[in-house]
């Protein structure tokens, strides 16, 4: 299966910014890949009850007062200044609580809005999301009004010398795994190729030393002067 590259994203500063977003819509991309194939190929509307639902599932949600992420925002503007200026700064770190609040306020995710939660659970970042179909898709073989893709998948996501690694481990439409055939090729693709093919989507995470999920938490490292 061919390697989709996802939609680049807007210049940040930041790697949260970039691969906790791609991330998310990485997820979208390959559960909605998954569930087309199937409903095309398939053609039948067994299909479509079996991969989608009729109504969207609870979603968690990062409620943070308007105070406490304005300071979020300002401890992060200040050390992406530190990172520009190549001052030897702190690492950054971010908990899920403060990537889903940044991600939340995030004013082109806004079609997204408690749609989708991201969290970090040792060293991996797992996706949650719950998408009505209608209009988001279209496709002349099933109809899909009224009906939601409610999904999650687990990554792990790394940079290491300016390159950016994201590896899948799994994914789950309807709180069940998504076959082995179709995991298998999956999980040996670095589904972040497409930015470490592009100069420009890449320049950004030549800033950071390293960027890692240790300990439920999210390390920017940036380089030292």
């Amino acid at each position: 299966m061919p390697n989709p590259e996802p939609p680049l994203p807007k210049k940040r500063g930041c790697f949260f910014y970039g691969c906790i977003t791609s991330l998310v819509l990485l997820l979208l991309i390959f559960i909605g890949i998954f569930v087309i194939a199937r409903l095309v190929v398939n053609r039948v509307n067994k299909m479509v009850a079996e991969y989608t639902d009729t109504s969207g599932v609870a979603i968690s949600k990062t409620d943070m007062s308007a105070d406490e992420l304005k300071a979020l925002k300002d401890r992060v503007a200040a050390f992406n200044s530190a990172v520009d200026a190549h001052s030897n700064t702190p690492p950054l770190v971010l908990t899920a609580r403060e990537i889903n609040g940044l991600l939340a306020s995030d004013s082109d995710l806004k079609d997204y809005k408690d749609k989708f939660y991201v969290s970090l659970d040792g060293d991996t970042i797992k996706g949650q999301v719950s998408l009505p179909l209608d209009g988001l898709v279209k496709l002349p073989v099933v109809d899909l009004k009224g009906r939601y893709l409610n999904g999650s998948g687990t990554f792990k996501a790394s940079v290491e010398d300016g390159a950016l690694s994201v590896y899948v481990e799994d994914l789950e439409v309807r709180g069940k795994p998504l076959p082995a055939e179709f995991m298998k090729g999956l999980q040996a693709q670095n589904l972040a190729q497409g930015f470490n093919n592009n100069p420009n989507a890449q320049q950004p995470f030549k800033k950071y030393d390293s960027v890692q999920v240790t300990n439920s938490t999210l390390i920017i490292k940036a380089k030292e002067n």
